[in-house]
């Protein structure tokens, strides 16, 4: 059995890439090339050859990108779902510059959890009926008119008592 607490453990412990650290893998990808993970590895201390090869893959390489998703996206990946399943290496190719993992990402995240645009419409009318219906009812409950006189003249109204 491994003992819980070595130096190794701390090491390698799961934590977010800093600026520095992805400036450094930046500048070693480009020194050692793409493939030499375990070298550039070496040089930055914490940090195995797979998560530097992961943080480079997924965030830093270029043609990733990493904006704001577009409507029109998330279009395509909702069709790409229906027609190809959870398959998100193939649907990355319809999604120039997503990452598989990002488009996985997306799809659980937003857009499955998204109503369906005949639903919300319907939940937007529901909404306006029911608006509309509790303003009537406001209205009605508030203004009891057999104990108001309007004033044609100037406008006013009065309160019989």
């Amino acid at each position: 059995m491994k003992p819980i607490n070595t130096d190794q453990d701390s090491v390698h412990r799961k934590r977010n890439f800093t600026i520095v650290e992805d400036a450094a893998l930046l500048q070693l990808v480009h020194q050692f090339g793409i493939g030499k993970w375990k070298e550039i590895a070496s040089h930055i201390p914490g940090r195995t050859d797979r998560q530097c090869r992961e943080r480079y893959k997924t965030y830093l390489a270029p043609g990733i990108r990493n904006d704001p998703w577009s409507p029109e996206e998330d279009d395509i990946l909702a069709q790409k779902v229906k027609q190809y399943g959870q398959k998100w290496a193939i649907i990355s190719k319809y999604l120039n510059g997503r990452t598989d993992n990002a488009i996985k990402n997306r799809y659980h995240i937003h857009i499955m959890h998204r109503p369906h645009p005949r639903k919300l419409k319907a939940i937007k009318e529901n909404e306006r009926k029911a608006i509309h219906e509790e303003k009537n009812n406001i209205l009605q409950s508030t203004l009891d008119f057999d104990n108001y006189f309007f004033d044609p003249e100037d406008g006013s109204m009065f309160i019989y008592e």
